[in-house]
């Protein structure tokens, strides 16, 4: 009584692939199944939303929708309070009726800030928190003053709009693989000579 055996294993277990019939598949340009990214996309326009959300669903993400400024930055507030996961990467349109994009930039941006100072490196990483929130404005009214205006709220880069689906996939691929830093700024003049 009291006595026995104490027996280690260790496995080798390659990383597993996709499997047979996944949603996201590498060949069709998804992003891989095991870690779907989590998306805010913030536009009231309903036609440009569809165009967004029926791109970004079909390359396997997380997706949830706010209607204007205000509402993006009740999403974020639910995901502190709850102490989870924040999203990966927020599209945030400029202009929109009750908050514009500059304002709830600068609110999410001071929530999160607030949320990381509370937090270790390790519950960070646990909860899937380890990079800050990429935010990503749309506007269809681009130039110097706009990307100032942009980058002084707390954005990382703009995108023009309508988005092209293939602009769209990259920027979230990039985000994906950390390739989009806080506090650098990614212009949409020069983003977009990049697919041309």
């Amino acid at each position: 009584v009291g006595q026995g055996t104490s027996v280690t294993v260790v496995l080798e277990i390659p990383l597993a692939s996709a499997p047979e019939g996944s949603e996201v598949d590498a060949r069709e340009g998804g992003l891989p199944w095991y870690r779907q990214p989590l998306i805010l996309v913030v536009e009231d326009n309903h036609f440009q939303l569809r165009i967004v959300k029926a791109t970004l669903q079909r390359s396997g993400v997380t997706l949830d929708v706010a209607l204007h400024g205000a509402e993006a930055v009740a999403h974020v507030q639910r995901r502190v309070d709850a102490g989870g996961k924040l999203y990966d990467l927020i599209l945030m349109d400029s202009m929109m009726p009750v908050m514009d994009g500059a304002t709830a930039t600068r609110e999410i941006r001071a929530m999160e800030s607030a949320y990381r100072s509370s937090k270790t490196g390790d519950e960070l990483r646990d909860a899937g928190n380890a990079r800050p929130m990429i935010i990503v404005g749309l506007s269809a009214e681009g130039g110097p003053g706009y990307e100032q205006e942009a980058r002084d709220a707390g954005m990382d880069g703009t995108l023009g709009k309508p988005c092209r689906p293939e602009t769209m996939r990259k920027t979230l691929k990039e985000v994906h693989r950390g390739e989009w830093k806080r506090g650098t700024f990614q212009s949409a003049s020069k983003r977009a000579s990049l697919h041309f």
